[in-house]
């Protein structure tokens, strides 16, 4: 018993496809995934055998096309389509399948995407059931079924979404670029996000976005060390350095969700003065958009948390808490530092959020605080907490002197260990004290001048 997969798709789909087929392993119960534009994308081969249909006839129907079916048994009759919100409650049974046999339908949401989207599992039984053995007997084991498959058939149907945003996204880029340009790498984890994967599929688009080539690239083994390099310092562009390609220089910039990272577009350079054009600043505008949506799917489809913001871009303090659970609980867990600015007139807390959001880095993250706001910086190692805490204090330094409400206390902490939680992690933060921000004593300036530091460049060496 196997499933069809009738997705775009680029990622690795053996591991999934084989535990599905360990859980739904009967000969009398089909399972079926419907998308956000109604088409049944996947679905085992005992669909096929219950309504008699070949695979080709099912891929990508819409799903009112199977319940006309099992409604009318192929006769062309009108009938009234139950609504799908009651698919999600309770069964729907479809009697006279076979001599007196019946099938009994039920749907699941797939996440939190508006319906028909969601998860269906459609059962044979010899003889109708009663109203009673369903609720006893069916709905606990398909519920249960659902709960065991429902992570695999999202990933599942997470391919089409990616490489549909990922086509737009790259061809965005290629427009930007010059005629002998006009070639873009995507490095794609093969999971979720870099949390729970260090594998990668790539994709190649080359040529103008009108009539682009698109193509799958094989992994090679010096590629892996390069993988491993690249998802070691996930949050930081690399820059890369080439030997047998037109172009010298690539650089590859991650696209993320808070500190989830997806993967890296690869964009070609002739020169590093392109870093200074402003035409960079338009690819990042392209991957922070790319990011989002694909975090915000992810996180519809009950795959990535959902997170609440109270401000630009700064997490209520649950959803702060799933963020750091998730980077204490990974395997490895995840380092990161933390930072905590206890401000003096919370009246600026927009000014500081808009600051904050200057600096930090796109994996950086922002949380609300009853005295201010805390900032976490993902995959920095915790030892290195009081000079991170130093460089925002001379920003801040250097900013009070000509603001004073800029005035505020920074407290530093980091990631502690694996006994820990996020909440023994808040609760000792509002315990330490703190470094109080004095003005600096050289004069200020008009123009405020960032440090550098989470703009430096990952250098990679690549091994094609």
């Amino acid at each position: 018993m196997g499933f069809f997969l009738f997705t775009r798709s680029l990622r690795d789909a053996t591991e999934p496809k084989k535990v599905l087929e360990l859980i739904v392993n009967d000969n009398q119960t089909a399972c079926f995934v419907v998308n956000e534009e109604n088409q049944i994308v996947i679905f085992n081969d005992i669909l096929s055998f219950l309504l008699n249909w070949s695979v080709n006839a099912i891929a990508r129907k819409p799903v009112e096309d199977i319940l006309r079916y099992l409604a009318t048994q192929g006769h062309d009759v009108k009938v009234e389509l139950p609504p799908f919100d009651h698919l999600s409650k309770s069964f729907l049974t479809f009697k006279n399948f076979g001599r007196k046999g019946a099938l009994l339908l039920k749907g699941y949401p797939l996440g939190g995407l508006p319906s028909p989207a969601g998860s269906y599992f459609l059962i044979r039984q010899e003889d109708p059931p009663t109203e009673k053995s369903i609720r006893q007997y069916f709905t606990p084991i398909v519920d249960k079924l659902y709960s065991r498959t429902r992570q695999h058939l999202a990933m599942l149907a997470l391919d089409d979404y990616d490489l549909r945003e990922i086509d737009k996204a790259s061809k965005e880029i290629l427009e930007s670029l010059g005629p002998l340009l006009q070639h873009v790498r995507v490095f794609l984890v093969n999971r979720i996000s870099m949390d729970d994967s260090s594998h990668f599929a790539r994709i190649l688009y080359d040529g103008p976005p009108e009539n682009v080539q698109e193509s799958l690239e094989g992994i090679l083994y010096g590629d892996t060390v390069f993988f491993q390099k690249l998802s070691l310092n996930a949050c930081r562009p690399a820059l890369v350095e080439h030997t047998d390609l037109p172009w010298k220089h690539e650089i590859l910039f991650p696209f993320n969700w808070f500190h989830h990272v997806f993967g890296w577009v690869g964009i070609p350079i002739t020169s590093l003065e392109v870093w200074k054009n402003p035409v960079r600043f338009s690819w990042q505008e392209i991957l922070t958009e790319l990011g989002h949506s694909l975090g915000l799917q992810r996180s519809r489809m009950g795959l990535l948390p959902q997170y609440q913001l109270v401000g630009e871009g700064v997490m209520d303090r649950p959803s702060l808490g799933k963020a750091l659970d998730s980077m204490i609980g990974r395997t490895p867990p995840r380092p990161f530092v933390l930072l905590l600015f206890r401000l003096r007139d919370m009246s600026m807390r927009e000014e500081f959020i808009q600051l904050l959001n200057k600096a930090k880095r796109g994996t950086d993250f922002l949380g609300e605080h009853p005295e201010g706001l805390l900032a976490v910086f993902p995959d920095e190692d915790p030892a290195l907490r009081e000079a991170i805490a130093e460089r925002y204090r001379k920003i801040f330094e250097k900013l009070i002197v000509s603001d004073f409400r800029f005035q505020c206390v920074i407290s530093s902490h980091g990631f502690p260990s694996r006994e820990w939680t996020s909440t023994d992690l808040l609760v000792r933060m509002d315990e330490i004290n703190g470094t109080e921000v004095r003005p600096a004593v050289e004069v200020a300036t008009d123009e405020i001048v960032f440090d550098d530091w989470f703009k430096k460049f990952l250098l990679l060496k690549d091994f094609e």
